[in-house]
């Protein structure tokens, strides 16, 4: 990172740009070669710090977010103190810095050191063995402006001195006695402290300053107080690389500047080439954060199914294979529905997927992002792993994933020569995609999984989508594919939105119509409606375009040829519970190839869940997570679901009625099925329930309830209640049964010790 226009110039001219990548800023990319095959990855910025401190502060942000880098580098100028220790042209490593804020600066406040990171402060102090010489030469820095004479070190600054070098203001003598020594060509490289400001200073600021500061202070420089701060935070290691273009108390002479410049971008190379951080290697695939998004070829035409995923030490896992059934046909799409109480992990499941079908660019910046504050390697673990199968590929990719100082890294990456498909992600949080909903997302890689994984981020924006799509079917005419292709569009959303009739779209906005809505704008819908037209639009935008760039020809029949993966947590967020039921059947209706994995608390939306597809998470007596593969048994209703092992309610009854019936079977097994008692709460309980105890058959069967099973039924777990049903229906039966088991009793509880009657 430069701050000026002339550092940017001289660190360009050494790290020569290669590609350009455009995100949340620009950056140029280069590769540094180390040594047998080795490379850096390279990325040059300028923050322009005009103005306060947040414009520092949001780079650094935005540079982690982008790229999570492993070092930042920041190179340029500064000034040097007077000393024997720094001249023209020499360069300073800084090792701890001095906070000399303008809030400080003018309240008169004591100035706070803070020490660089502590590879930083290694690297620095060992700079003559890593540094090789060289750096210094002409033939890197170009030649130096000529000093009319070399200054002696006893040459007092009081003394009248009329040379390229003029004093401006003289400061204490107590900070340096004399005259820099220049030698052109023969520059040194020192580490020391430096004093870091987020404005320009005076001279009397300066002043003011060296009243305080020791001799190991070599350098002031301007406008980057900031970035120190910012970069600490995150822990993302900062070092600054100074080249002196004047001495404090002297008058500037401006050919010092692109020579300072030169010769502190020479250095930083030097330093980068002594290998200080581990190389990513390219032989193990290793993906550095710029790489290209067609990483690996995306295929677009076949269908996609995964065979299992493994997570290793991540996040609350530390061992979990998920397998993942095949489609039934070949040529249509899987499905695979995630359940489980809250915390257990599906959302980690989702996004260790995502990740694992991700180009590499796009896993960077997800780490990048969340890293230091939701990372993925499990807390204490060295490393994390993801392994995907895919089709016939027992490992389509396996991504290992490690912790760093800025957050978190992707160390190494394998991959089969399989294609990899298209992806898209979309959190519980993903909104709507609407103008008033924040940000618009863009078209890359990163953007169509970015809601899974920050809640900040929004999808494409549909109206504006359609509009455009709606002006391209105008001028193609009304038989033209475009045309076909709008036309499509609109009946799709019509198909998929209960109770829309018709879409109107002009340009003034996007309205949909039917008989309960009226005509209304899009914005006026509700959450349901906007959530999920929201995403399915998002997909079929992005699969759309990214067709287009591919000369894929798109037409009436785009949903039908869409491939890929879509991963939906809470597929029914919002929905009534009459759209729950049939959300994944119409979804799967609409895209027949899209393969999709997706989670979700509500029973109605198992119904639309074929045999094979429904995964249940749940915590064995260990503690640990396992996965459970549950189908819905033929006439399952949301009653038997919520309390069956799919979700494991204890009742979907209010605690007062469960406590009547507790209370009844109490009584019939204490005083037979006839007491009073209990035929009179058996009334109450008819009169709540609807229906209960109302035949012979039925009376019989909660006699042998209250025979067999002694725990309230809110104690019952899934798998006691379904032996409670079979042996019940085993003692019902007139013939022979299974032989009875042992009663499912209470845990006995404390009883109080009998006090005698005297």
């Amino acid at each position: 990172m430069t701050f000026r226009e002339d550092e940017l110039e001289a660190v360009l001219e050494r790290f020569p740009r290669e590609t350009t990548v455009s995100r949340a800023r620009i950056y140029s990319i280069s590769r540094l070669p180390i040594e047998e095959g080795e490379s850096y990855t390279v990325a040059v910025t300028r923050c322009v710090a005009d103005f306060p401190s947040s414009d520092v502060v949001g780079a650094i942000d935005e540079l982690v977010q982008d790229l999570a880098p492993r070092l930042l580098l920041i190179v340029g100028i500064a000034a040097g103190i007077p000393s024997e220790e720094v001249t023209l042209g020499d360069v300073v490593v800084a090792t701890a810095v001095v906070k000399a804020s303008r809030k400080a600066m003018r309240e008169s406040q004591p100035l706070s050191i803070e020490h660089m990171h502590k590879d930083v402060v290694k690297w620095a102090s060992s700079l003559p063995v890593l540094i090789s010489s060289g750096w210094n030469h002409q033939e890197f820095t170009g030649p130096a402006p000529s000093i009319a004479h070399e200054f002696a070190g006893d040459v007092s600054l009081k003394d009248e001195v009329s040379l390229s070098l003029k004093r401006q203001f003289t400061p204490p003598s107590t900070l340096a006695n004399s005259i820099p020594r220049v030698k052109v060509g023969k520059s040194r490289c020192v580490a020391g402290a430096i004093v870091a400001s987020d404005y320009v200073m005076s001279d009397d600021d300066l002043r003011s300053i060296f009243n305080g500061l020791r001799h190991s202070v070599r350098a002031v420089e301007v406008k980057s107080l900031n970035a120190y701060g910012a970069a600490h935070v995150r822990g993302l290691p900062i070092m600054s690389i100074r080249g002196i273009s004047e001495i404090i108390g002297m008058e500037r002479d401006p050919a010092w500047i692109p020579y300072a410049c030169r010769v502190a971008t020479s250095f930083a190379l030097a330093f980068l080439q002594a290998r200080p951080i581990e190389p990513l290697r390219a032989a193990a695939h290793v993906a550095a954060a710029t790489e290209a998004a067609s990483e690996r070829e995306v295929d677009l035409t076949r269908v996609f199914w995964a065979k299992r995923l493994s997570l290793s030490w991540v996040r609350g896992f530390p061992l979990l294979e998920l397998p993942m059934k095949p489609p039934a046909k070949q040529d249509q799409g899987q499905w695979t529905v995630l359940l489980g109480d809250n915390g257990i992990g599906k959302t980690t499941i989702l996004r260790a997927l995502t990740l694992a079908l991700s180009p590499s660019d796009v896993v960077h910046a997800v780490l990048g992002r969340m890293g230091v504050t939701s990372p993925t390697v499990r807390a204490g673990s060295a490393k994390a792993i993801i392994r995907l199968g895919a089709h016939e590929e027992d490992d389509l990719t396996t991504l290992t994933l490690e912790p760093s100082p800025g957050g978190e890294v992707l160390r190494r990456r394998t991959f089969t020569e399989a294609a990899m498909p298209f992806v898209v992600a979309y959190g519980s949080r993903r909104g709507s995609g609407l103008l008033d909903s924040g940000r618009s997302a863009d078209a890359t890689p990163l953007a169509a999984v970015e809601t899974l994984f920050d809640e900040g981020a929004s999808l494409m924006q549909p109206d504006s989508w359609l509009i455009r799509w709606q002006l391209a079917a105008l001028q193609g005419g009304k038989d033209s594919q475009d045309a076909r292709f709008f036309d499509a569009i609109l009946s799709t959303l019509c198909e998929l939105l209960p109770d829309v009739k018709a879409v109107h779209v002009s340009a003034k906005g996007v309205d949909v119509e039917g008989p309960t809505l009226g005509r209304v704008p899009l914005g006026a819908l509700s959450d349901g409606y906007r959530t999920t037209m929201g995403w399915i639009l998002d997909m079929v935008a992005r699969w759309v375009e990214e067709a287009r760039r591919r000369n894929i020809e798109v037409d009436g029949d785009f949903h039908e040829k869409m491939t890929g993966v879509a991963v939906v947590d809470e597929i029914d967020l919002h929905l009534h519970p009459r759209w729950q039921r049939d959300v994944i059947s119409m979804v799967r209706g609409h895209f027949p190839r899209m393969s999709f994995v997706v989670t979700t608390h509500n029973p109605l939306t198992l119904l639309g869940a074929q045999p094979g597809e429904i995964y249940v998470l749940r915590r064995d007596a260990q503690g640990n997570v396992e996965i459970l593969q549950r189908d819905l048994p033929p006439g399952a209703g949301a009653e038997r679901i919520l309390t069956g092992e799919w979700f494991g309610l204890p009742s979907t009854l209010d605690d007062e009625t469960l406590d009547m019936l507790a209370k009844h079977q109490r009584l019939i097994r204490e005083r037979g099925l006839d007491a009073p008692e209990a035929v009179k709460l058996e009334e109450e309980l008819r009169r709540r329930l609807g229906s209960f105890a109302d035949t012979r058959v039925e009376r019989l069967a909660h006699e042998a309830m209250a025979e067999h099973v002694e725990k309230d039924l809110r104690e019952l777990t899934p798998e006691e209640r379904k032996q409670a049903r079979a042996t019940v229906a085993a003692m019902l039966d007139e013939k022979p049964g299974p032989v009875k088991p042992a009663p499912i009793k209470s845990k006995p509880k404390a009883r109080r010790p009998k006090q005698s009657a005297g």
